[in-house]
């Protein structure tokens, strides 16, 4: 790559990112990682700042890092994002079940339902009105999952690969926020 090609990068994702000075991200990712590097350095010329791991735990107990630094915007790989959402999937269904034991059958379909349809009414208002936020829905359900993120991500980024458009969609439902892929 050359200076251009990242300078013409950082120019696009400026103006689409609108990164600002209360911004900050978590830096997890190999130096090797143009995507990442990007982001930083848009970050700070905004004047955000960045937290980096820490050190030897890495990316293992990123769920940790994700905890202390609150990052604003969040940037990873596909590979994770689909590891968060086989996690957050496989949790969902434990809890619904769970339910059911307790309180008998109904309980875990009406859940299951209830999701399912919180959901659609999102996707729809996302679609719609470009509003990512629920008030009933996201304190349900979604605000246990952008806790995983941190609790303040207001963006997402993927890169390195296409991510599957299901765990795009349900990242953006369940975060409340947009996500831009940066990959080629």
């Amino acid at each position: 790559m050359t200076h251009a090609n990242i300078l013409a990068i950082q120019a696009g994702l400026l103006s689409v990112a609108e990164f600002d000075h209360n911004d900050s991200a978590l830096s997890y990712l190999p130096l090797a990682h143009v995507a990442e590097r990007i982001i930083i350095w848009c970050l700070l010329y905004r004047g955000a700042s960045f937290c980096v791991i820490s050190g030897e735990k890495a990316p293992k107990y990123i769920k940790d890092d994700l905890e202390d630094c609150k990052p604003t915007v969040f940037l990873s790989v596909p590979r994770l994002y689909n590891k968060f959402y086989d996690k957050i999937n496989s949790k969902l269904s434990a809890t619904f079940k769970s339910l059911g034991d307790k309180k008998g059958k109904p309980l875990t379909t009406f859940m299951n339902k209830l999701f399912e349809k919180a959901m659609k009414r999102k996707e729809k208002r996302m679609l719609d009105n470009n509003c990512y936020k629920h008030w009933v829905y996201d304190k349900l359900f979604f605000d246990k999952v952008k806790m995983i993120l941190g609790g303040n991500v207001r963006l997402m980024i993927t890169g390195a690969a296409p991510i599957n458009d299901d765990v795009k969609q349900f990242f953006k439902i369940a975060a409340g926020c947009r996500m831009h892929e940066a990959y080629g």
